[in-house]
């Protein structure tokens, strides 16, 4: 029998035969069961020092001494005990050895998982044990953290529970590391169970199908009254912009939707909404940013948890850190992509050089870096200094005959790129947010553009880029009530 076992069951004062039989083989546990006592003595004496009129050199204490005397004890007794408890509680933590790597980012969860208590819940079957550890619940998220003891058929999948979502997605983020015996894992559900929730089953199943189905008691550690604020809805230019706000213990979620209401993203064949969670690259410098903020400044949210869209629109959530002051907060949505006027730039050779034209679209400063007539295509490479301008696609070129020659092929690239992401993860990792967007803003991007050849002696020519979007100045922001 295990010795946590036998202290859980000490501490219920319901000690069974068999751990009777493992406290005469256990010195540990017979130093504990020993301290326990003392500790109930410790407490006994104080309240009765603190209720007796014999205590305090016969004199009664006023009232307003009594609790504090009977508190001291309570607290002596646990220092008494704690040196005892802590190693029981540790050989638990051992089993989830990740726990701590998360709690080095996510302070929100740790308090949670104070909070929460270490109830456990097993089901064994085939020679497997399947525990969940702890269950931390709030209106921002909801937490299962379990452990697995023998061999399973691997890949092995945990099913989270199927009941109502108070709000937020339906989906799930599954983490879990390899342990002595076995493996230990961490889920967390993108958005809060209901409130009126009781039990939640959570389930494994392996790769050959056995099942270790568990029925969790869930105990919210914060209550959903005046922590949920829902309904939030703006709309303007087109675009309309809902959210829900949960405060809880572990986080602050906000969960959105922006619907394009015009139509403006639509395009045939081609959806114009993207976005980017974390630093943009060279294929989705796109984006839509939706944030939580505190006056100016937006908050942390180092928690990304996906999204997705349609035609005409694109939700996700977010989770920042636990907020406590509510003053100032709203959200706010911008970046939205929209669609400019097509674009025409004249490019001509004078002499022996090419008079490589620059341009400002859409507030942003364009330039022709190099113009190469080679034999098997024709090469043209655009430079984006900054603004607003987001794509430049559906390009053909015009010769001064009036034919026409299609884009081959066609490439972006961000040349410090590479090293501004790395600074950037450096200066998060430091409690430094960078501002991505301003960062991606004062990179220089190159377009090369190869085209059909055009022919060597040509002199004259017409760029053509049928769709232009940008960034619209559009900004929707919604006030968060405080209570």
């Amino acid at each position: 029998m295990k010795c946590e076992d036998v202290r859980t069951q000490i501490l219920e004062e319901l000690i069974s035969p068999e751990a009777g039989r493992h406290l005469e083989q256990c010195a540990e546990c017979r130093s504990f069961l020993a301290t326990l006592q003392r500790m109930k003595l410790t407490v006994r004496n104080g309240l009765d020092t603190a209720c007796s009129p014999k205590g305090l050199n016969h004199k009664k204490p006023p009232k307003r001494v009594r609790p504090l005397l009977a508190v001291a004890s309570i607290l002596l007794a646990i220092l008494i005990i704690l040196p005892f408890v802590s190693p029981t509680v540790a050989r638990q933590l051992e089993k989830l050895p990740f726990v701590e790597n998360i709690f080095r980012n996510d302070e929100g969860l740790r308090e949670g998982y104070t909070l929460a208590g270490g109830k456990e819940y097993s089901v064994t079957e085939n020679g497997v044990t399947f525990t969940v550890h702890r269950v931390v619940a709030d209106p921002a998220r909801t937490v299962f953290f379990y452990s697995i003891e023998g061999e399973i058929a691997e890949p092995y999948e945990i099913e989270p529970p199927r009941t109502a979502w108070r709000y937020g997605g339906s989906g799930s983020t599954h983490r879990r590391e390899t342990a002595e015996n076995g493996y230990t894992g961490q889920v967390e559900l993108h958005g809060a169970l209901d409130q009126d929730i009781e039990i939640a089953r959570i389930t494994l199943t392996s790769q050959d199908g056995v099942q270790w189905p568990l029925d969790i008691p869930v105990e919210f550690i914060q209550e959903f009254e005046g922590n949920l604020i829902e309904g939030l809805s703006v709309e303007r230019d087109g675009f309309k912009l809902e959210a829900t706000v949960g405060f809880g213990i572990t986080g602050t979620r906000l969960d959105w939707q922006v619907t394009d209401i015009d139509g403006i993203f639509k395009k045939e064949g081609r959806g114009k909404i993207r976005l980017s969670s974390g630093f943009p690259d060279s294929l989705q410098f796109l984006e839509m940013r939706v944030q939580l903020m505190s006056g100016k400044q937006s908050l942390r949210g180092p928690y990304f948890s996906g999204g997705g869209g349609s035609g005409i629109s694109v939700s996700s959530d977010i989770l920042y850190e636990p907020i406590t002051d509510r003053t100032d907060l709203k959200v706010r949505a911008e970046g939205f992509i929209v669609g400019g006027k097509p674009l025409k730039v004249r490019a001509r050779k004078f002499l022996w050089r090419w008079n490589t034209p620059a341009f400002w679209l859409h507030d942003t400063f364009t330039r022709w870096e190099r113009v190469n007539l080679r034999d098997d295509k024709t090469v043209i490479t655009l430079k984006f200094i900054h603004g607003r301008l987001a794509e430049l696609d559906d390009f053909y070129l015009v010769d001064r005959l009036g034919n026409r020659y299609e884009l081959v092929n066609s490439e972006l690239t961000i040349p410090d790129l590479e090293a501004a992401y790395t600074k950037a993860s450096e200066d998060f990792r430091a409690g430094k947010i960078t501002d991505i967007n301003l960062v991606h803003n004062r990179l220089e991007k190159y377009y090369e553009l190869q085209f059909e050849p055009l022919p060597q002696d040509e002199r004259v020519f017409t760029l053509h880029a049928d769709t232009v979007l940008y960034k619209s100045k559009t900004v929707l922001e919604i006030p968060v009530p405080a209570e």
